[in-house]
């Protein structure tokens, strides 16, 4: 995917999260706190999952495009909060965040989130992966 085409994608599902999240009672607005928000937002699907037997689970890829919508709005405030450092990249057919090697897969935590529950927080994922590749920015900077 060319990088205009992946930043399409990325603004499309941002705007998605917002306006969903908004029809569901939230703001989002891009702060960290906005994040605990999310984390209710994904709880509501997580229960919503549980709730179902097997035989009429979602199937893998709705609760993979579901993950995507709220992994990306996660994301993108990670890749704010990082800095032109830090931008999203495709690999292996998924979208991760790299700032200088250090990735993040705030997607696929959506997705575990939602299918394992609340041990998969999303809250917890931006805290200490954040900080994580903040470090990572900040060593690179001093070489």
């Amino acid at each position: 995917m060319s990088t205009n085409s992946l930043n399409e994608m990325v603004a499309h599902h941002t705007k998605l999260a917002i306006q969903i999240a908004e029809t569901m009672g939230h703001t989002l607005d891009f702060s960290s706190e906005s994040i605990h928000r999310v984390e209710d937002i994904l709880d509501n699907y997580a229960n919503d999952y549980a709730s179902h037997d097997d035989m009429i689970k979602p199937l893998d890829r709705e609760v993979w495009s579901i993950a995507a919508i709220w992994g990306i709005y996660v994301g993108e405030i990670m890749r704010i909060e990082l800095g032109e450092e830090c931008r999203w990249e495709e690999v292996d057919g998924g979208y991760l965040l790299n700032a200088h090697g250090a990735q993040a897969n705030p997607i696929g935590k959506a997705y575990k989130r939602i299918v394992n529950g609340p041990e998969d927080n999303i809250v917890s994922f931006y805290d200490i992966i954040g900080e994580k590749m903040r470090e990572h920015i900040q060593k690179g900077q001093e070489i």
